[in-house]
């Protein structure tokens, strides 16, 4: 009898650690996942920010070709070439932001807001909220 309740103890005790340690397992393999997960989004962040002077220079090249067909007087007929470049990195730029927004939280969400108005002024700023200074008044200055 003795022998029964132990093997059946032995039983239940090898089972609960079995279950614990699945349960840690994929606990840990889901954290990794998350974590993996952020590192791709902050390395596909740091790759569209690096090409955005690229970026500034097309839509400098841009804007220059539309103001020469206003100049002679023409509707405006970009470079379709250019305008799906612009286009495609403008999707990939918004859609990167808003998933940090989302992955990384409120703090994220309001520093990824102010880059995007410098990056997309309003247009009753225009060009001048590039140029604003920010100032550190943390000094007593």
């Amino acid at each position: 009898m003795i022998a029964i309740l132990t093997g059946a103890l032995g039983a239940l005790l090898t089972y609960y650690l079995t279950q614990k340690a699945w349960l840690t397992n994929v606990d840990y393999q889901q954290r990794a996942a998350v974590l993996q997960k952020g590192l791709d989004l902050i390395d596909r962040t740091a790759q569209l920010l690096g090409r955005a002077p690229g970026i500034e220079d097309v839509w400098q090249t841009y804007r220059k070709e539309i103001g020469r067909s206003i100049k002679k007087g023409s509707l405006p007929s970009p470079d379709l070439a250019l305008a799906t470049k612009l286009g495609e990195y403008n999707g990939e730029f918004r859609a990167t932001l808003e998933m940090d927004n989302l992955f990384f939280g409120p703090n994220t969400r309001i520093a990824s807001t102010a880059l995007d108005l410098v990056a997309h002024p309003p247009p009753i700023l225009g060009n001048s909220f590039r140029k604003i200074e920010w100032v550190n008044h943390s000094d007593g200055s």
